[in-house]
């Protein structure tokens, strides 16, 4: 599928390796384990951006249990401690990044 896409990327006379691939994934299901297993796997398929989503339910996607902000946000700070290891930040690519949760939610994949 992303053989594909860099086929047609440089058939249209753009570099592949500047057009990011970006995929959705969830932790209302699975374990800290089972989080970093899947990131691993979209990175060596070749994403440069992984989204995560903790209220979207629909097709393998599962939200987490709770409902308030706080649950989202001690949600999205253990999934990052899980899968910290395997993304860049903002400030590795030179950009000054906020501290806050929303500096979680999309990060690109090393």
């Amino acid at each position: 599928m992303f053989g594909q896409l860099r086929t047609l990327t440089e058939q249209a006379g753009r570099e592949p390796a500047e057009v990011g691939i970006e995929v959705w994934v969830s932790m209302g299901s699975g374990t800290e384990a089972d989080w970093a297993r899947e990131t691993r796997f979209w990175k060596e398929a070749g994403c440069s951006h992984v989204t995560l989503t903790t209220n979207f339910n629909r097709r393998h996607h599962r939200r987490i249990p709770g409902r308030t902000m706080g649950d989202h946000l001690t949600a999205l700070r253990r999934y990052h401690a899980a899968v910290a290891d395997l993304l860049e930040t903002r400030r590795d690519r030179g950009f000054e990044s906020p501290s806050s949760a929303s500096d979680f939610v999309s990060r690109r994949v090393v």
